[in-house]
């Protein structure tokens, strides 16, 4: 017995169905008509689309969400030590000597819709997932 699950969902699964003259076996997922544009793919295609999507995150796939990867800033092992020796430079500023520092964001605006960036195909909480970073070097690596 399926313990999972919505209690419409447990109902549908426990009784068997006929579709097209087939009896269906209790258990098993059926797809269900939807309004709409009618379905071009088959099961077996549905199937082997969600195979390479988790073998290659750049793949289009159902059951993925299409995200933008996201980008940051390769860290060498020197850059981390400089980054760390900054830091503890720093560590005793007071409010008055970060008063004289100007925090800078740079953001991208486009006229056009189309802004060329490149999204992926991911599960939801993989975001961090190394397969799914797009290393981004600042100002042509400087």
């Amino acid at each position: 017995m399926l313990t999972s699950g919505s209690q419409s969902e447990l109902k549908r699964m426990q009784f068997a169905a006929e579709v097209d003259g087939k009896t269906i076996p209790k258990r098993t997922v059926v797809r269900k008509s939807v309004g709409g544009h009618p379905k071009l793919t088959t099961p077996a295609e549905d199937r082997y689309i969600a195979i390479v999507a988790k073998r290659n995150f750049r793949a289009t796939s159902t059951r993925v969400a299409s995200m933008v990867p996201r980008v940051c800033v390769p860290l060498s092992v020197q850059s981390r030590g400089a980054r760390l020796k900054w830091c503890r430079e720093h560590v005793n500023w007071t409010v008055f000597d970060w008063g004289n520092v100007m925090f800078t964001d740079e953001s991208r605006f486009d006229r056009k819709p189309d802004d060329k960036r490149i999204r992926i195909w991911r599960k939801q909480g993989t975001r961090n997932e190394p397969q799914n970073i797009t290393e981004h070097h600042a100002f042509r690596g400087g």
